[in-house]
């Protein structure tokens, strides 16, 4: 209410310095003038011939003096008349040119606002407006550039590069339902491929409380179709197969994925333990050794135990496949608590450290993988090979450390 009282003010300010020379013309005062001149002119006439009897001025004189009076009361006499003429004649306009204009100029400046201005937007308050731009309004670097495209997307819903921009994002900071919904729009702006595919596949198995669910099933098999080398959509689907009691076909589609795997991969302990339950349920003997070999070979070997917690074991998997989705989160977050525990013994395991900070990650956990990446980091001390693996993988996950350690 405030700004509409303040902006009537200005218009109705605008109005009158617009109208001041159309209601009083120059020739109105041009004309004033040429009056008041007239009267003085004639006041001397008057003095004169009282001047003439008084004796104090003599009769050549004062027919000179009468004579240039005269002169001037007619010359005065005839500007005063010509501007009451042409006052007369133009007098209607002036009073409609100002009529006009007075509804004009309010009309114009309101359809002017309504059109470049942004009449429905609120106050912003005078504390965030003295704020730095580059002052932190809260939350991390991530989250407000997040703000900024999700607020570009609110201008420009069908910018599909912006929502394929924004749903890995979403996934990563545990917004399912958000990711769900950028992928899908993504999805339909751009069109299918594997990374966005298995991405909207992921976000729908995380909804599901890790059950590969048949839409997310149906996701995963776009993405192959479009790529069948995508090996988080090969890993999904191995973990359905396994899901579903397929356990035959779960173990080929381990074995594969490990083979076609590299190194590190974060899904190779998984993957292992995934093939060893399917084995022993499918009835098929253990792997023997040359086969264990050939996956040495293949780029997948076995990470060291000695210092690591291990990964879940085949019995693990086992019991996980039967539990509901709460049971199943409250027994893999006491894994995760069970290996911050002897890294808190043993604080030298890069690799632990590396497995518990993509453990918060994926369990949507970001304060407790940032506390876990600075403890890291600290742990490490001089070992610069260990920390730039750390800080890779932090990086690659979103993570920033707190303020107990720096990434290099």
């Amino acid at each position: 209410m405030t700004f509409w009282l303040i902006a009537a003010a200005m218009t109705a300010g605008i109005v009158l310095v617009i109208l001041y020379p159309v209601l009083f013309p120059a020739g109105t005062a041009a004309r004033t003038r040429a009056e008041h001149d007239v009267e003085v002119y004639r006041a001397q006439l008057s003095e004169l011939e009282t001047d003439v009897e008084r004796g104090t001025l003599s009769s050549e004189e004062a027919e000179t003096a009468r004579a240039e009076i005269a002169r001037r009361l007619l010359k005065a006499d005839a500007a005063a008349g010509s501007g009451a003429h042409k006052g007369m004649a133009g007098g209607r306009w002036p009073v409609a040119i100002a009529a006009v204009m007075a509804l004009l100029v309010p009309i114009l400046s309101v359809v002017a606002y309504g059109f470049f201005g942004a009449p429905g937007l609120q106050d912003y308050p005078l504390s965030a407006r003295a704020a730095p731009a580059s002052a932190p309004s809260g939350g991390s670097d991530i989250e407000r550039l997040l703000a900024a495209a999700e607020a570009r997307l609110v201008e420009t819903p069908g910018d599909g590069q912006g929502w394929n921009v924004i749903a890995p994002i979403y996934l990563r900071m545990g917004r399912v339902d958000d990711a769900i919904e950028a992928f899908q729009k993504a999805i339909a702006l751009l069109g299918t491929n594997a990374a966005r595919e298995a991405g909207l596949g992921e976000a729908l198995t995380q909804k599901a409380g890790g059950m590969v669910t048949d839409e997310a099933r149906q996701a995963f098999e776009r993405s192959l179709k479009d790529n069948p080398d995508y090996l988080p959509s090969r890993f999904f689907l191995a973990l359905d197969l396994s899901q579903e009691g397929r356990n035959r076909e779960a173990a080929s589609a381990w074995q594969g994925l490990i083979e076609a795997s590299p190194e590190n991969a974060p899904w190779m302990n998984m993957a292992r333990a995934g093939l060893a339950d399917s084995r022993e349920k499918a009835g098929l003997s253990p792997l023997s050794e040359s086969e264990l070999a050939a996956n040495d070979a293949s780029g997948s070997p076995e990470p060291p135990r000695s210092q690591s917690a291990p990964g879940p074991t085949a019995e693990q998997m086992a019991a996980a496949s039967g539990m509901n989705a709460g049971d199943r989160r409250a027994m893999i977050e006491g894994m995760v608590s069970q290996l911050a525990s002897k890294l808190a013994q043993n604080p030298d395991d890069a690799e632990g450290w590396m497995r518990l900070i993509r453990s918060y990650s994926v369990l949507g956990e970001p304060k407790k993988a940032s506390d876990a990446l600075a403890r890291a980091l600290g742990a490490m001390g001089d070992n610069e090979n260990a920390r730039s693996e750390i800080a890779a993988l932090a990086r690659s996950l979103g993570v920033e450390p707190t303020q107990e350690g720096q990434t290099p």
